[in-house]
């Protein structure tokens, strides 16, 4: 979890697993109080290819599973957005 400028610890993305994935990968994140979040895996030009959960979760450590198979071998980008702020971690897939 990564501290913000003056404020208590706010969430965090770790990476995926396996990494590269080949069926399931699993989303690691981290919040510190109850959030609407956003797990978005976008493409290399910048286009959303999958929502991989968008609601409310309580504090604490999570982890959410996204089926690969639907996603082309290549390079991407995991996003998570919560309370208006974001933070992203690559992600591949492969064959």
């Amino acid at each position: 979890i990564k501290p913000l400028a003056g404020t208590a610890l706010e969430f965090d993305l770790l990476q995926s697993y396996p990494n590269p994935a080949s069926g399931m990968a699993h989303i690691p994140f981290a919040l510190n109080k109850a959030s609407q979040v956003r797990i978005s895996v976008v493409d290399a030009t910048g286009r959303v290819v999958a929502v991989v959960m968008d609601g409310m979760r309580p504090q604490g450590f999570h982890t959410e599973s996204l089926d690969t198979r639907a996603l082309n071998p290549g390079s991407y980008f995991l996003i998570l957005e919560t309370n208006g702020d974001r933070t992203t971690r690559p992600f591949s897939v492969m064959r």
